[in-house]
């Protein structure tokens, strides 16, 4: 990862679509949409990808004037993600969970860092993990990233160019939890090179109903298979001796 660098933006700088995926996420979701409409950071285009949902989520997201609201069966995060990503118009590319939120200069803080570092494919931030009340702290999270504010290697932490986001492929649909880890191997795997912004830029919200929450058992064997896939790129990615 680069080192950090004061970010310099400017105003008329390109379109960042904004990613929201949801599944039942009408406890959350007006608060997600909110943080990005509150962006301080313009131009921006918000697309929520309703994925099969049976609650009020889309209901919730039409309410909100400028978001695009698209409706599919339900296909998993990933698929929403692909089609939020086909659908959308911006030279940069933001995802944000349908119960997580972002502090106002999230996209202007990374937008401005791409700018300034034109070599970098993707910019990260730092995270800050929330447990709900009454949630008990799930295995895959580790206690440290509770007491400290990690640098996410996160979809929800993450500003991507579009030209990288093509060069390394859509969402792997076959992983229902576990595609953002796959999505980030397969681009180091192709050598792309990422930044950070050192602030807290994002909170995630820890509950009973995070998908890797409730299936630690099925998390265990997909991150298996994706480190085995990553090895094995990069085995044929060698010369033959």
């Amino acid at each position: 990862m680069t080192a950090p660098s004061p970010p310099v933006l400017d105003e008329r700088g390109p379109l960042i679509s904004v990613v929201i995926p949801v599944h039942d996420g009408a406890r959350y979701l007006a608060s997600a949409i909110a943080s990005a409409v509150g962006q301080t950071y313009r131009p921006i285009e918000i697309i929520v990808v309703d994925d099969g949902s049976t609650d009020d989520s889309a209901a919730i997201a039409r309410t909100v004037p400028g978001v695009r609201v698209i409706s599919q069966t339900q296909q998993g995060p990933a698929a929403a993600r692909n089609t939020g990503i086909r659908e959308s118009t911006g030279g940069l590319v933001a995802f944000l969970d349908s119960d997580d939120t972002w502090l106002p200069g999230k996209l202007a803080a990374q937008a401005g860092y791409l700018a300034q570092h034109p070599g970098v494919g993707y910019v990260l931030c730092r995270l800050k993990n929330i447990l709900v009340e009454g949630t008990a702290r799930p295995p895959w999270l580790n206690p440290l990233h509770l007491a400290t504010d990690p640098v996410a290697e996160s979809l929800c932490a993450m500003l991507i160019r579009r030209a990288v986001l093509d060069d390394v492929g859509l969402l792997d649909t076959q992983y229902p939890i576990g595609e953002d880890t796959d999505w980030f191997m397969r681009a180091r795997d192709r050598g792309i090179e990422a930044g950070c912004v050192d602030a807290v830029l994002v909170h995630r919200r820890v509950h009973a109903a995070n998908l890797s929450h409730r299936a630690p058992t099925l998390r265990a064997g997909i991150m298996m298979r994706i480190a085995r896939s990553s090895i094995a790129r990069r085995k044929s990615a060698q010369p033959a001796k």
